[in-house]
């Protein structure tokens, strides 16, 4: 009996170590994913607080006391996350023309704001349709200098992770997950 109290103690310990690092403020997830349909997809899980004191920050004084939730508070963090997305492509396009240093762009996208984490997806615009090398900087909460974005690249079944922070500038480079595929 002993025996088994001991493992729901270390169970519970352990589950709620998983609950502590769920809720720091100062990690963000962001995957770059193709979708079954081919799409590519950007994601950014992060919680609001974060978010909310990253994106008022970047405001002009006079517009940073807006009622969070508001109509212009969502313009105002989609504005945030599609402005910080610093992504280019090498790769071939459809017609096998060569595509180099493409600047990436957001488009439509959705947002569901909660403060234990918010979500915002948005497709990726000007994908080519065969990737060979994506450089990424996606600084989002950089002014926190304890402030880490774990990055992962998203195809399929395979995946790769970078950690992105004060010590590499936010940014990262990869043409080793894209060769793979090939």
């Amino acid at each position: 009996m002993k025996h088994y109290f001991r493992i729901l103690i270390l169970l519970l310990i352990a589950s709620l170590s998983g609950l502590i690092q769920a809720h720091d403020q100062h990690l963000a997830t962001v995957h770059i994913r193709r979708s079954d349909a081919g799409r590519w997809l950007f994601e950014l899980m992060t919680p609001l607080p974060a978010l909310d004191q990253a994106m008022r920050a970047s405001l002009p004084e006079a517009q940073r006391n807006m009622l969070a939730g508001s109509t212009a508070y969502k313009e105002a963090v989609v504005a945030y996350v599609k402005k910080g997305f610093a992504v280019s492509v090498s790769g071939r396009s459809k017609a096998d023309q060569v595509v180099n240093a493409l600047p990436l762009s957001l488009g439509q996208g959705r947002l569901r704001l909660d403060e234990h984490v918010s979500t915002l997806q948005f497709e990726i615009k000007g994908m080519p349709a065969a990737v060979e090398q994506l450089e990424f900087s996606l600084a989002y909460m950089a002014d926190n200098p304890r402030q880490n974005n774990f990055v992962r690249l998203i195809d399929g079944d395979r995946s790769k992770r970078y950690i992105l922070n004060v010590q590499n500038n936010f940014s990262g480079k990869d043409s080793e997950f894209f060769a793979a595929k090939k």
